[in-house]
């Protein structure tokens, strides 16, 4: 009788031990993206994609604190820790975020870190970090339930890579060196540096690689049927092709070294060796307005902000009013929530 107990008992123990391992998966499954879900803009992916505004949320790398993850309103309040590692190229969509931990950031003071550098998921609440591909990895967009990335090894050199959401069917895309950050639906724009800088569009559901503009350009942005793009050819300043008309506009005359697109402005930074400066225009080069004096990099835009810094520094962070009058300030708040941490 005993014997039979102890067999019922083991039965039990293990029915439970499956079922709580199944529960846990069911918990745990990676629920597929709404169609046309784009994990970040093609402007904030070309400026290191240090916010991302998903959901009402603004997820940011914090500089103030080794550019650790990080969450807050639009407005800059319940500033909070996500996940205590170095990020850039953040992506949202559903209940996750991707991202890219930075070996170069983590080698600065983060011990262990320093050798886990790859493309990562973690929950939106901080929860269940999972490595996807442990690379050296450049930006990183995820269009639908497919994270592309440039992944780098000794072998290949950079090459687009993609893989699932849930880290299955990982492979090589393209064997050249391809920025994802430009897209629309399930088309991905690039400079295409195997042909002299043409914009290049590649079809992720036909796997075909097509000839947009024969313009030598860089850093396409497609905004509603105009890709903005700059142009190498004429001094790097900043151009817009008309996808529907075929048509060409130069935006201004100024040599640009980077520029974003978001909420009806232009935001650029204006090469000059006599007076560099953060400026802004309207989307067709109108209305140009001087934001501060000097060099400026890593601009990115959200719904209340538009963020930066100072070109070869980390802190301080800057910030501005998106829209409506320009007010530099610093961005002090994500200061003060590394303070109440510690």
């Amino acid at each position: 009788m005993m014997k039979v107990k102890n067999i019922i008992i083991l039965a039990v123990v293990v029915i439970l031990l499956i079922g709580g391992l199944f529960f846990s998966n069911y918990l745990n499954r990676i629920i597929p993206n709404a169609p046309g879900t784009v994990g970040n803009t093609a402007g904030n992916l070309i400026n290191d994609g240090l916010f991302c505004e998903n959901d009402g949320v603004v997820y940011f790398a914090n500089p103030y604190d080794g550019w650790q993850l990080y969450s807050m309103t639009p407005g800059c309040t319940d500033i909070k820790e996500v996940w205590d590692v170095p990020v850039k190229y953040i992506n949202a969509g559903g209940k996750y975020l991707y991202y890219y931990q930075d070996a170069d950031s983590a080698n600065k003071g983060f011990g262990y870190l320093g050798n886990m550098f790859g493309v990562y998921r973690i929950q939106k609440n901080g929860k269940n970090n999972k490595s996807l591909d442990k690379t050296p990895s450049g930006i990183l967009k995820l269009i639908d339930n497919t994270i592309y990335y440039q992944h780098y090894d000794n072998t290949e050199g950079m090459a687009l890579y993609q893989i699932n959401t849930d880290g299955s069917n990982k492979k090589m895309t393209i064997e050249a060196i391809v920025s994802p950050a430009c897209s629309s639906g399930s088309t991905i724009y690039y400079a295409n540096e195997e042909e002299r800088f043409i914009l290049s569009a590649y079809d992720t559901s036909l796997h075909t690689i097509e000839t947009i503009y024969e313009g030598k350009l860089y850093q396409p942005i497609l905004q509603d049927q105009y890709m903005y793009y700059i142009n190498v050819a004429d001094n790097y300043s900043l151009y817009r092709y008309d996808m529907s008309q075929g048509s060409i506009e130069k935006l201004t005359a100024d040599r640009i070294d980077t520029y974003n697109i978001g909420y009806d402005y232009i935001y650029y930074q204006k090469n000059d060796a006599a007076e560099p400066a953060l400026m802004r225009m309207r989307p067709d080069g109108s209305e140009p307005e001087f934001i501060a004096s000097g060099n400026y990099c890593d601009i990115n835009i959200t719904s209340t902000y538009t963020y930066f810094i100072a070109f070869d520094e980390d802190i301080p962070m800057y910030k501005t009013p998106t829209s409506g009058e320009i007010n530099v300030t610093e961005f002090t708040e994500a200061a003060a929530a590394v303070v109440i941490k510690d």
